[in-house]
């Protein structure tokens, strides 16, 4: 028994790691890699990681429970001192408002994770990108409808939570079992 639990808060404080990881990964990306040009549009090679942190965030919530906003305010207090004053004040404030949104929905929709993680992404993300472009003041709020960048931001992530999706359903698919049950 006592190894079990062991390595369930093993694997828990693993999952936090990654998450905490995968924002400091993300945010040194976007504040070191210059934008490149894709498709006519300026990017930061940064925001095409940002779904990552998304899905990311959903297996710390789920392995981690409420200690998932300590993790972020630690993320951005590492990327404050590691990385950029501005990008940890815009990415904080993004992640404090999409947290919130990600952890009522996580929360109250009691849905399996990989739908969690699609509901949560899909009301979550709009604000998450609302904040953080318009604090990197790469939004113009005049134009909004007009925002390139932050429609390839809220596609990035999308497209990540959605190919997470699919990976878990074909996982449970393909296991025959419905354990646990929270994958179902």
């Amino acid at each position: 028994m006592t190894w079990n639990r062991t390595s369930r808060q093993l694997k828990a404080a693993l999952i936090a790691l990654a998450y905490v990881a995968v924002a400091l990964l993300v945010n040194f990306t976007i504040s070191w890699w210059p934008p490149q040009k894709v498709l006519g549009i300026e990017i930061p090679p940064g925001l095409l990681l940002v779904g990552a942190i998304f899905v990311m965030r959903d297996y710390a919530q789920r392995a981690v429970g409420n200690w998932v906003v300590p993790l972020t305010l630690l993320a951005s207090v590492l990327t404050y001192f590691a990385v950029d004053h501005v990008v940890a004040f815009a990415s904080g404030a993004a992640f404090f408002v999409s947290e919130s949104i990600d952890f009522g929905i996580f929360k109250i929709t009691k849905r399996p994770i990989k739908d969690r993680i699609v509901i949560s992404s899909a009301v979550a993300v709009p604000f998450d990108g609302l904040i953080f472009l318009g604090i990197m003041s790469w939004l113009d709020p005049w134009h909004f409808w007009d925002q390139q960048l932050f429609w390839v931001h809220y596609t990035v992530k999308m497209v990540a939570s959605i190919l997470m999706w699919l990976w878990l359903s074909r996982r449970a698919i393909r296991s025959h079992s419905l354990k646990p049950a929270e994958w179902r």
